[in-house]
């Protein structure tokens, strides 16, 4: 395993993917990354739906295109759609203590145990957020009352990616404390 400030430096944006397929026991080992990530409540608002086959991840890719963005998933050989079930009337009460509805923040949290996973397991990774949602969803055949929230592409990085550089506020621009 690598060390943890490690993944986080190297984890980027991938926008040049390689359409080498991702090993099951890769996938999974991300997927459970997410799955196990902490959540208000133990609420666990995600459904985490992948496309992994050829005709499955062309059509995904195709759905994060339709808007004019992502032309660089045509090659991506894995997507996997984030979805969010709707308010649940039985913790509604949860939320509402605080006023804050915690789902979108779990939903980010399991995002980035996913995408950590990747790096550790030499895959890299892009969340996507543009994409036409109703072709997403009749890709996946994702049912009503779910809502597609983020999308991220996952595969082998093309021959010759190379990261960027971190660009992020300086330390003490982005911290403060309070002592």
């Amino acid at each position: 395993m690598e060390d943890f400030m490690d993944l986080v430096l190297a984890r980027h944006s991938c926008r040049s993917y390689s359409t080498r397929p991702v090993e099951e026991e890769k996938l999974r080992a991300c997927l459970e990354a997410g799955r196990l990530a902490p959540s208000a409540s133990n609420r666990q608002p995600w459904r985490f739906v992948v496309a992994d086959t050829p005709a499955a991840a062309a059509g995904v890719a195709r759905a994060a295109q339709a808007q004019g963005e992502n032309r660089f998933t045509a090659d991506c050989p894995v997507f996997i759609a984030i979805t969010e079930e709707g308010e649940r009337p039985d913790l509604a009460p949860i939320g509402k203590v605080k006023r804050q509805d915690y789902r979108p923040l779990d939903i980010g949290i399991a995002v980035a145990h996913i995408c950590l996973m990747a790096q550790e397991q030499g895959l890299a990774s892009c969340i996507l957020g543009w994409y036409d949602e109703e072709a997403v969803r009749e890709a996946l055949g994702i049912p009503p009352g779910r809502e597609v929230r983020v999308m991220i592409a996952l595969g082998y990085a093309a021959e010759g990616e190379t990261p960027p550089q971190k660009k992020r506020k300086p330390f003490d621009e982005a911290v403060r404390y309070v002592r």
